[in-house]
C-alpha cells in the first residue's frame, strides 16, 4: 500500500513538472508584437475622387441623323471634368415614339462617354430655352414611353450612369412650367424611372417638396432604408438655385410657409434641417446662382455643408465662383486651409474627404480612425481592405475590413477594429497599409493625409512580429 502511495506521489510530481516544463516552452516561444504607426497629417492636395466635385454640362438634341460625339477634350487623362452632366434633349419626339435611328444615336452617346471612365449625369429634357410648354409631349402616354424607350440604354450603361435628373419634364428639364407637375403626374413619372432603371442608378428632383410629395412623407430617409434599391432610398434632390437668394430662388418656401404640409415648399432652415438629414444618404447637387448674402463664402460653406452637397456646375455662376469665392479667403476653424482662397476650399469639401486621424495595434487587433470632412459621404459602394505585407516580400494578404464606407457620415469619424492572426505571420517585419475601392469602377478612394501610398494603398505602419526565442538568439 505504502509502495503505492509513493507511486501515485511520483505520478501526479512527473505530471506537474511535465506541465511547467510545457508551459516554459509555450512561454519560451509566444509571439510578441510591436506596431509603430506611421506620421502624419491632413493635407490639403486637391484629389481625384469618382462622384464628386465639379461636373461639366453638355447639351445633346437627340435626333435621326449626325453621329453624336465626345468633345475631345474629355478623351485625355487632363479633362475639364470627370462628372459631366449630359442633357439630351428629345423635343425631336415630342408627339411621337424615339426612332430606331435616334435609339441608335443614343446608344452611341452613351457608349462614347462611357469608353471615358467619366460618371455621368443624365437629364432628359424637352426645352433649352425656357418654352417648355410649347415643345413637351401633349399627352403624359408619349413621356412614359420615352421612358420605356430610354431606359434600356440608361441600364446597359449602368456603371458609368451616376443619377438621372428630373422626370423629363419642365423649363431645362427643372420640372417647372409643365402640365405633368400635379402629385399625380410626378408620383406616377417618378416610379416609372425607378421601375424601369437599374436600382444602383439614383434619381433626383428639383425641390424637396416634390421629393415629399412623391413619397408623400414629411420624414426624411433613414440609415435603417438607404441603399434598399427602393424609389425613396434613390431619390435625392438638383437644386439648379442654389444659393440665389433665401428662397434659393423658389426651391424653398418663404417665412410664412407651412411646414407641417408634407407637400409645401418650407422656410429655408426647416428645407436646410430637412436635406441635413436626407442627404446623408443620398446625392445633392446643382448650380449656385446670382451674388448676394446667401452665397458669402462663410455662408456658402455653413449651407453647402448642411446641405451635404456633393457636386456643382463648374460653370455657374461665375459671378459667384469667379468674382466671390476665388477672391475671398478662408478664415475659418479648420488650420489646414487657413489663408487658401474659397473657391478652393469648396472645391475640395464637395462630397467625402477621408483624412487617417490615428492607428493602433492591440490584443491582435489594429483600430484605425478615420474622419471624414468632406460636405457629404459617398453613396457608391466602397470596399475597406487591410493589406499585411512581409518585408522580405514572402508573405502579402489582404483582409476585407467589416465597414460599410457609405455609412461614415460628412463631419463624423469612424474606428474601424481589424483582426490580424499573428500566429500565422512567419517573418519579423510586416507593412500594414489601409485600401479603399469603389467596387463600381474598380477604382482606389484617394485620402487627404501624407502617407506612403502604393499599390497596397496607403500605408499606416509597421507591424514587428518575434518570439521570445528569436529574441534570446539574438
Amino acid at each position: 500500500m505504502k509502495l503505492n502511495h509513493r507511486l501515485i506521489k511520483a505520478g501526479i510530481a512527473t505530471v506537474i513538472i511535465f506541465a511547467l516544463v510545457l508551459g516554459c516552452i509555450t512561454a519560451y516561444f509566444k509571439k510578441s508584437t510591436d506596431y509603430t504607426a506611421v506620421s502624419s497629417s491632413e493635407t490639403n492636395t486637391t484629389l481625384s475622387n469618382p462622384y464628386i466635385g465639379w461636373y461639366s454640362l453638355i447639351g445633346y438634341t437627340l435626333s435621326d441623323s449626325g453621329l453624336p460625339s465626345v468633345p475631345s477634350s474629355y478623351l485625355t487623362a487632363d479633362s475639364p471634368t470627370e462628372l459631366v452632366l449630359l442633357e439630351i434633349n428629345l423635343r425631336n419626339y415630342a408627339n411621337c415614339d424615339i426612332s430606331a435611328s435616334g435609339l441608335s444615336n443614343l446608344d452611341l452617346l452613351l457608349s462614347g462617354w462611357s469608353d471615358t471612365k467619366k460618371q455621368l449625369i443624365l437629364r432628359f429634357v424637352y426645352d433649352w430655352d425656357g418654352n417648355n410648354l410649347q415643345t413637351e409631349p401633349s399627352s403624359r402616354s408619349q413621356i412614359e414611353r420615352h421612358i420605356e424607350q430610354v431606359a434600356p440604354f440608361i441600364n446597359k450603361y449602368k456603371k458609368s450612369v451616376y443619377l438621372l435628373q428630373g422626370i423629363f419634364v419642365g423649363n431645362w428639364g427643372e420640372m417647372n412650367h409643365s402640365e405633368y407637375l400635379s402629385a399625380d403626374d410626378m408620383t406616377f413619372l417618378a416610379q416609372k424611372l425607378a421601375a424601369l432603371t437599374d436600382p444602383s442608378i439614383f434619381l433626383a428632383v428639383r425641390t424637396p417638396a416634390q421629393m415629399r410629395t412623391i413619397l408623400k412623407t414629411a420624414t426624411p430617409l433613414t440609415g435603417t432604408d438607404a441603399y434598399s434599391g427602393s424609389l425613396a432610398s434613390r431619390l435625392g434632390l438638383y437644386n439648379d438655385g442654389m444659393l440665389g437668394s433665401a428662397t434659393d430662388t423658389g426651391t424653398y418656401g418663404d417665412s410664412s410657409s407651412d411646414a407641417s404640409d408634407y407637400a409645401a415648399s418650407w422656410p429655408r432652415a426647416d428645407e436646410l434641417a430637412f436635406q441635413n438629414q436626407l442627404c446623408n444618404y443620398v446625392p445633392n447637387g446643382g448650380e449656385v446662382i446670382l451674388p448676394n448674402s446667401y452665397n458669402d463664402l462663410d455662408e456658402a460653406v455653413s449651407s453647402l455643408r448642411t446641405m451635404h452637397v456633393s457636386y456643382l456646375n463648374r460653370d455657374y455662376d461665375t459671378d459667384v465662383l469667379e468674382k466671390k469665392w476665388k477672391t475671398s479667403t478662408y478664415s475659418g476653424s479648420d488650420p489646414v486651409w487657413q489663408g487658401t482662397n474659397g473657391y478652393d476650399y469648396i472645391s475640395n469639401h464637395l462630397g467625402y474627404r477621408y483624412v487617417l486621424m490615428t492607428s493602433s495595434f492591440s490584443h491582435s487587433q489594429l483600430s484605425i480612425t478615420l474622419e471624414n470632412k468632406g460636405f457629404s459621404n459617398c453613396y457608391r459602394p466602397v470596399l475597406a481592405s487591410l493589406t499585411v505585407a512581409s518585408t522580405d516580400h514572402n508573405f502579402h494578404e489582404t483582409i476585407s475590413i467589416d465597414s460599410d464606407p457609405r455609412t461614415w457620415l460628412s463631419g463624423k469619424s469612424v474606428t474601424l477594429q481589424v483582426p490580424i492572426d499573428t500566429d500565422e505571420l512567419k517573418c519579423t517585419s510586416y507593412a500594414l497599409s489601409l485600401r479603399l475601392t469603389d467596387t463600381t469602377l474598380n477604382r482606389e478612394i484617394l485620402l487627404a493625409s501624407d502617407l506612403p501610398h502604393n499599390t497596397d494603398g496607403y500605408q499606416l505602419g509597421t507591424l514587428t512580429v518575434d518570439t521570445l526565442f528569436s529574441k534570446l538568439a539574438k
